[in-house]
């Protein structure tokens, strides 16, 4: 319970300038290696849409806000929930996206926040020679990966999975990790867990929004970096 604190505190303090967001407090004086004591969130699961809709939220807009949050603590953080179903997410009365349950989270260090960006704006741009440049800068690509055989696959990879002017989205980015093993690329167990938990969060915000795309919502982003990186 106590690294779960610390993980706990850490992203509330990520996330204090993060609009619509909000992680509960731990209060350390009443906590110890076997008891965890955090402020009490009330609100309304995300798993329950309906009662959401009833209730007058913009799910797509909630959706939007918990989206953005992930994608900041994955990509620009470094720090990330890695498991946000929908018992660990809820919306508050003010409108509000609650997170709790901090037990599973994920580090990536600046190389491969770095590489991440660059692979969501390369899918995004359909560059295969920027996917490939991205992969190897945190993949271990060794003396025997046929370079332009990787970057045929790379290409095929996202006229398969990625539509156009799209972004990527996460159950294509397992399918990516899966496929990268198939040269003997060694993936990183970091970005193992980043695809795994991009996979429940997709799943969470279909569930909270119906209907809602992550790669169609995760291209306003890409584009944001895209014009960052080549401004």
């Amino acid at each position: 319970f106590r690294i779960e604190s610390r993980s706990t505190e850490t992203i509330r303090e990520n996330m204090e300038t993060q609009p619509g967001i909000r992680v509960a407090k731990i209060y350390n004086a009443y906590s110890t290696a076997r008891v965890m004591v955090q402020e009490r969130l009330e609100g309304i699961s995300v798993a329950e849409s309906e009662e959401l809709r009833e209730r007058g939220f913009d799910r797509e807009a909630l959706a939007d806000t918990l989206l953005r949050a992930a994608l900041t603590q994955m990509m620009t953080n470094g720090f990330f929930h890695a498991d946000l179903h929908p018992g660990n997410v809820m919306v508050l009365d003010d409108g509000t996206v609650g997170m709790i349950d901090f037990g599973a989270t994920g580090r990536l260090d600046p190389l491969m926040m770095s590489s991440l960006q660059q692979m969501l704006v390369a899918t995004s741009l359909h560059d295969a020679a920027l996917l490939r440049q991205a992969v190897s800068e945190v993949a271990e690509i060794g003396p025997d990966v046929d370079h332009d055989a990787l970057e045929r696959a790379l290409s095929r990879f996202m006229a398969e999975h990625v539509a156009p002017g799209a972004a990527i989205g996460a159950s294509a980015v397992h399918d990516l990790m899966q496929m990268l093993t198939t040269f003997g690329i060694r993936v990183p167990a970091e970005l193992t867990t980043f695809s795994r938990a991009l996979v429940i969060l997709e799943g969470t915000l279909a569930t909270m929004c119906p209907g809602y795309k992550l790669s169609e919502h995760v291209q306003g982003i890409a584009k944001e970096w895209a014009a960052e990186k080549f401004d």
